[in-house]
Formats: C-alpha cells, sequence, structure tokens
C-alpha cells in the first residue's frame, strides 16, 4: 500500500507512475512495500518518503473528547429489530403468508401505501380477495 503525499500530486501521471512501478516490482519477484511516496512531476516517477513496517503505523489517532464507543451483541440485536424489512424479506413475507405470487407484489410495492391498506384489509378479510378488489 503506497500513500501519494499531496493532492497536488494525485494526477493521472502520479497514479500511472505509481502503478507501473508496482507492476515492474512484482515483476521482478520484490514485494512492494508499506510506504509514503512522493511525486517528482518532472522526473514524472514516485519516490520513497517514509517506511510503514507493520500495520500498527496505520493505526488512527484517538480523539480524548470523544467517549469509547462499546458495541455489544445487545446493541447489534436491538437496531437490528428497530430496522424495516428489506425488500427480498418483505417478498418472502407477501409469498408466505399470504400466498401471492412476484407479479401481486411488484403492483402492492409499486404504491405508497397499497402494501399498508392490503395488510390492514387482509387482517379480516381473505388476502386473495382482497388483492382482487
Amino acid at each position: 500500500m503506497v500513500n501519494i503525499v499531496h493532492f497536488c500530486h494525485l494526477s493521472n501521471n502520479s497514479l500511472e507512475a505509481e502503478v507501473k512501478r508496482q507492476i515492474d516490482t512484482l515483476e521482478s519477484g520484490e514485494l512492494v512495500t508499506r510506504e509514503t511516496r512522493g511525486y517528482d512531476p518532472k522526473g514524472k516517477c514516485t519516490f520513497s518518503l517514509r517506511s510503514k513496517g507493520v500495520s500498527i503505523d496505520y493505526r488512527y489517532i484517538r480523539d480524548y473528547d470523544l467517549p469509547e464507543l462499546v458495541i455489544n451483541n445487545e446493541l447489534v440485536d436491538s437496531v437490528q429489530k428497530g430496522m424495516p424489512k428489506t425488500k427480498e424479506q418483505k417478498y418472502l413475507e407477501l409469498m408466505k403468508h399470504y400466498g401471492l405470487d412476484t407479479g401481486q407484489i411488484d403492483v402492492l410495492m409499486g404504491e405508497t401505501g397499497l402494501l399498508a391498506l392490503f395488510e390492514k384489509l387482509s387482517e379480516a378479510n381473505v388476502p386473495r380477495l382482497v388483492f382482487n378488489w
């Protein structure tokens, strides 16, 4: 992984030079090292600025003004329970619970409010009759 130091050096030329350098490095049997690189627009090449030997060099600096965020299974479960169903989940539910086919489901999901009306009316009536009505 390579970092280009400054936005002004981020151009097609710098990217092409770095891609070429990495391809040449790999084709010669060497590994691409983790480092920060600069770009020389006159020489149209990148150059090493500093090495990053281990992944710890890529860590984020902690902001002590922000409290630690603890995410446990209970929090994840409560968030998931509060999320709306995905379109795929709703499709399967409508097929299983009401016995509707995909064409009927497309009609219900294609109009705002129509699905909610269908579900409400189906509580006291036969779903297929509600749909055909």
